[in-house]
């Protein structure tokens, strides 16, 4: 049995159009929500607390805590019709946020979320009874997220280990995040890119060919 974690509840409930359970998605905008982790293969699973077993229900949840999302975040909008600007006929209609404002809201609901486990009837129940019981709109998660630092045989992932780094950035794409407070090596590389481009009539771009040093750095 695949187990959810706290991550995945997340990754999962932000994809907007439906694809089947067992198709693996790309991580590919996962540095919105962590350390710029890109190209890792993971299966989204996540369980609501009304559901007692773990049947077909569960591919359903995920669409559901989406479309519950949507839903939440339409608006009305109302727009006048009339002789200079009389308003004499009102039309209105449900409007859809932005994906930001929707993936804000899962975000949020993401740090809110809820760690579960499977009593011995096989429901789900709160881990930490200090916590309170989830919603129908709450996220939860089985497990904690895995340790993106380090490699992981199982999930497929290297590690950030000999990744990229920016020194000079205290984002999430700088060497102190990345490379998760084990340093970074630095060397120099020789780039050769076009420059100097110039468009010509008719119909031509000429460059010029420019080598380069520059300091790359990479997490230890």
């Amino acid at each position: 049995m695949e187990k959810g974690n706290e991550f995945q509840v997340l990754r999962y409930s932000t994809r907007f159009f439906y694809k089947p359970q067992k198709q693996v998605c790309n991580q590919k905008e996962a540095n919105i929500y962590g350390h710029n982790l890109i190209d890792i293969e993971l299966k989204f699973n996540c369980w609501p607390m009304q559901f007692a077993t773990f049947g077909r229900h569960r591919y359903r949840y995920p669409d559901q805590t989406r479309a519950k999302a949507v839903i939440k975040k339409t608006r009305i909008t109302c727009k006048c019709h009339g002789v200079s600007g009389s308003c004499s006929l009102i039309t209105c209609w449900q409007q859809l946020s932005s994906i930001r404002e929707i993936g804000d809201y899962l975000r949020e609901k993401y740090e809110e979320s809820t760690e579960v486990k499977l009593n011995k009837r096989g429901r789900l129940q709160v881990k930490d009874a200090q916590f309170k019981v989830p919603t129908a709109h709450d996220l939860v998660y089985l497990d904690e997220s895995p340790d993106w630092c380090r490699s992981s045989r199982q999930l497929q992932w290297p590690g950030t280990h000999g990744r990229i780094c920016n020194k000079t950035s205290n984002g999430l794409d700088g060497c102190g995040i990345l490379c998760c407070g084990r340093g970074y090596n630095t060397k120099s590389i020789v780039v050769r890119e076009r420059c100097n481009c110039k468009f010509h009539w008719c119909c031509q771009v000429k460059c010029d060919l420019c080598v380069r040093t520059i300091e790359e750095h990479t997490c230890k």
